[in-house]
């Protein structure tokens, strides 16, 4: 069974199947990164985690369908994580479509944690 079956039929309709690969190396510094056509899944720790960041990667694979450039990964220093984490929502559109896309698709702790707390500020 595909990684992907789960995001509804109606959103993967018509759109190029990425593929989904797992990789740990990253060290923590991201839990999942797209670049053309290719979702990498590099938090494995955290099982309930992972729907979420292949959905946000998801969204990701969607923008870079529909002809959107897409930034290089942006990887913080963390002086000031909650700073980092809201600008890093609030200065980039498409991060915050696919915080939301994600946040729709797979509710989890993390995610809601940045949008409300950090993003939204409430």
């Amino acid at each position: 069974m595909s990684e992907l079956n789960w995001i509804p039929r109606s959103i993967r309709k018509g759109i190029p199947k990425p593929i989904v690969v797992y990789d740990d190396s990253d060290n923590g510094k991201r839990s999942g990164y797209y670049n053309d056509g290719v979702i990498t899944i590099t938090d494995l720790d955290d099982d309930e985690l992972i729907p979420g960041t292949i959905a946000h990667e998801y969204c990701h694979h969607l923008q870079y369908v529909r002809g959107i450039n897409l930034p290089g990964s942006l990887i913080f220093d963390y002086d000031d994580y909650e700073q980092d984490i809201r600008s890093y929502f609030l200065l980039q559109p498409i991060e915050m479509e696919a915080l939301l896309f994600s946040y729709k698709l797979s509710k989890n702790w993390l995610d809601e944690w940045w949008l409300k707390k950090l993003v939204l500020g409430s």
